[in-house]
């Protein structure tokens, strides 16, 4: 699991530093409208500086600025914001993977500082420009929005990666979708059966069916805007801290869209006869109504039900085992008696704790619905959560650069949420 994340921490910051390569390589007058389009394409440094040529030749766009170096290596100003970006993102506690040379450096250094060491590497005389002069001219050149912008990103991904959202343990997670149409996800009908093969026989299909469960990926989104007041008065924390909620609140959207689900018991076509059932019903086998408070006799309950359960159209003995339980806060003390101790007490005599080991989610959204209902989840997972292009953390995806007094960045993540199974939960109504 360790070298999994460190995987995609490697992959998430040589991401960012990609687009931040990109923006800077597009600094020029003229080629900023292929910033975006080369992000969104995937396309590679290289393969942005050769964009780029072939769109100064096309143009006949004027090079005014020193980027003589933007068809060999990395130019010195690219260094500079590379290394400011990170400095930045280290000033304000931001988790920095391999930090590049000399981001310790500006680290230290002031904004306003770092922002005329940018004017100088373009040649332009600061010493007669006051600090608000600076600060102005500083974000309409663009090399501070890119600088704010990279630091943006790594503070979006860190912040993602602390949150402490519950709906991973309910929901699969679906990279391969690459458009915003409605997508029906397919599921197996139930049990494969093997039959003997005779000699010159033929093999029996496996049921696998398209069960009517869709989903469609939808795009939300906020702003935030550093100012170059902020610039001038050394301050960009306000900044900063916009971002890393916006990242927490992505997960919060998410989490408040999985659990709803589930809250709000809505209908799904996921039982195979072409007929829409509430989520938790007597139709679909996964309902104890009149259920017992959580204890042991809940969790006999919440076993039984679960390896009662029948594949699509209640065919097919799944047999499926009690894995999880989901919980309101209320019930966390006795769902961790439940689930972590091996011993438990019955009528003054010590017995076996059979629910040990059940894994446990303590879930406050679920108390909104009901203080006493909790849930049993088997293996699979009942809810899917589907991410454009396999982009899970927000990302920042366009700046309002070449404004002299702000700069505004958006951030946008791309995703959908949707009951896909049924068999794999059961609700304890109590």
């Amino acid at each position: 699991m360790k070298s999994a994340k460190e995987a995609e921490e490697r992959g998430a910051a040589a991401e960012i530093e990609r687009q931040a390569e990109i923006r800077s390589i597009c600094s020029i007058p003229g080629t900023e409208v292929l910033v975006q389009p080369l992000i969104d394409g995937k396309k590679s440094v290289e393969e942005a500086r050769k964009a780029v040529i072939e769109h100064i030749r096309a143009n006949n766009t004027p090079i005014s600025t020193p980027r003589s170096g933007i068809e060999g290596g990395e130019t010195s100003l690219e260094k500079t914001i590379r290394a400011a970006s990170h400095g930045i993102a280290m000033r304000n506690n931001i988790k920095v993977v391999n930090p590049v040379a000399g981001a310790n450096e500006f680290r230290g250094r002031s904004y306003l500082r770092i922002a005329e060491e940018l004017l100088i590497a373009r040649g332009v005389n600061t010493r007669s420009m006051t600090n608000d002069q600076i600060a102005q001219r500083v974000m309409a050149d663009g090399d501070f929005p890119i600088i704010l912008s990279n630091a943006a990103n790594l503070m979006m991904a860190a912040a993602y990666e602390l949150s402490e959202e519950t709906w991973r343990d309910i929901a699969e997670i679906n990279n391969d979708v690459s458009d915003f149409k409605v997508f029906t996800v397919a599921n197996f009908g139930g049990v494969p059966t093997f039959s003997e093969i005779q000699p010159s026989g033929s093999y029996k299909a496996i049921n696998f069916n398209e069960m009517g469960a869709s989903n469609q990926i939808k795009t939300y989104g906020c702003e935030a805007t550093a100012t170059r007041q902020m610039i001038t008065n050394d301050n960009l924390g306000a900044f900063f801290s916009a971002l890393e909620s916006a990242a927490e609140g992505s997960e919060k959207l998410i989490g408040t869209g999985v659990w709803g689900l589930i809250t709000t018991n809505g209908n799904t076509a996921t039982y195979g006869d072409g007929t829409s059932n509430a989520l938790f019903s007597v139709k679909h086998g996964n309902l104890i109504s009149d259920a017992e408070a959580l204890g042991t006799e809940g969790m006999k309950a919440l076993r039984l039900k679960l390896r009662q359960m029948k594949g699509l159209a209640g065919k097919d003995d799944l047999n499926i085992k009690l894995e999880r339980i989901a919980v309101p806060s209320e019930l966390e003390e006795q769902g961790r008696l439940l689930c972590e101790n091996q011993m438990m007490v019955i009528d003054g005599v010590g017995v076996k704790n059979t629910s040990f080991g059940t894994q446990l989610t303590v879930e406050n959204r679920l108390s909104a619905a009901s203080v006493s209902d909790y849930y049993g989840f088997g293996r699979r997972k009942i809810v899917q959560v589907a991410f454009l292009n396999g982009q899970q953390r927000p990302e920042i995806v366009r700046l309002n650069d070449r404004n002299p007094d702000n700069m505004s960045v958006l951030a946008r993540i791309d995703v959908g949420w949707a009951v896909v199974e049924h068999r794999y939960a059961v609700k304890a109504d109590v």
